[in-house]
């Protein structure tokens, strides 16, 4: 007869319940945490919706041009609602935003979600690109400082960085097209991909370098990449000086304290006392400028793609602006918003992996 049918009841070990009580604690802060994003979203959408109806001009007039009669002008703003209490218009606007309609552009009468699934991701892609440059960059060049520091290679790298942060975007955006597109020729001046690439491929995400690795196209992989280089380094220059002088401030603190100097005490080589013990405890401020740069990028992406002729969301709501296109804008904003608070939980969320002290409540 079997003795191990009715086996006796054991607890879970202590570490596992540690770890479910860990994951239970951090999904309450997560929950907390996203309702905490509705009020900020009401907020901006309140206060989108109003300054965009605050900018001279009236779209009406806009779509008629300006030897448009005082009649058709008043049967236009009838048929766009903009002739009722802007009160009105808000509640509205809410209750088709609830129910998840976005509504329509006002010149190009596409429905708002279409625009944004075809638009959104071109610039998720440039700001992922611009990001990875920034960081690839700035964070070696702020260990190098720290590590060689108050010598010339100090000074020449927060040198770089200064400039990095001092030039604008659509100044350093003009140099990079003048020097490698109109000189060189080495990259091309404008769009996402050749216009002979586009009658022949059929995009899946619309993220061109991962849409042609999806359908194993290396042509229009190197084709996106050439695209991509200059609007990409544009955009991530002044992230990339802002991380670089953030990683130096935190690594000078770093490599100060005791269990580094512990470390090369017992012999350790120089690379990993750096790189896997000094950087590691260096990161969490860096990790909070990183989220909020690319928060910054997505917003920040209107000077980019308008001179680069990239069609995403920054160039979207710069002809919205011009147009006095009300959905195009009170969209477009409120996405880069929702998106940028997102971007800034996350990073909260990822402490923990960096520093273990760290605990939520």
């Amino acid at each position: 007869m079997r003795t191990d049918v009715f086996k006796p009841f054991r607890f879970p070990r202590a570490n596992m319940l540690e770890t479910i009580t860990k994951e239970f604690i951090l999904g309450a802060y997560f929950l907390r945490r996203l309702l905490g994003l509705l009020p900020v979203l009401l907020g901006v959408s309140l206060l989108v919706f109003a300054f965009v109806r605050a900018i001279p001009g009236d779209p009406a007039r806009v779509m008629l041009g300006e030897r448009a009669t005082e009649e058709s002008v008043k049967r236009i703003r009838a048929d766009l609602g903009l002739d009722k209490p802007i009160t009105e218009q808000y509640v509205k606007y809410m209750g088709n935003l609830l129910t998840g309609n976005l509504g329509t552009s006002i010149f190009s009468q596409i429905p708002i979600a279409d625009d944004l699934r075809r638009r959104f991701p071109a610039t998720l892609e440039l700001s992922i690109a611009a990001m990875l440059f920034a960081v690839m960059i700035g964070v070696p060049l702020g260990v190098l400082a720290a590590v060689r520091r108050n010598t010339g290679v100090d000074n020449a790298t927060m040198a770089l960085a200064l400039v990095g942060v001092s030039m604008p975007v659509f100044w350093l955006g003009m140099i990079l097209k003048f020097i490698f597109s109109i000189q060189t020729k080495i990259f091309p001046p404008s769009a996402r991909i050749s216009d002979l690439l586009t009658f022949t491929f059929v995009p899946i995400t619309n993220m061109l370098v991962l849409d042609g690795i999806l359908r194993v196209n290396p042509a229009i992989v190197w084709d996106a990449l050439l695209h991509l280089v200059m609007p990409a380094v544009a955009l991530g220059t002044i992230p990339m000086a802002i991380i670089a002088r953030m990683t130096r401030a935190s690594m000078v603190e770093v490599l100060s304290q005791d269990y580094v100097r512990t470390a090369r005490a017992k012999g350790l080589v120089q690379r990993t006392v750096i790189w896997k013990h000094a950087l590691r405890n260096a990161m969490l401020p860096v990790i909070t400028v990183i989220g909020l740069s690319f928060g910054t990028l997505l917003s920040g992406a209107v000077l980019t793609e308008t001179i680069f002729a990239w069609s995403g969301i920054g160039s979207w709501i710069y002809e919205g602006i011009f147009q006095r296109d009300y959905p195009v804008v009170q969209s477009g904003v409120l996405l880069v918003s929702l998106i940028f608070v997102l971007v800034n939980l996350i990073v909260d969320l990822s402490y923990a992996a960096f520093d273990p002290r760290i605990q939520y409540r």
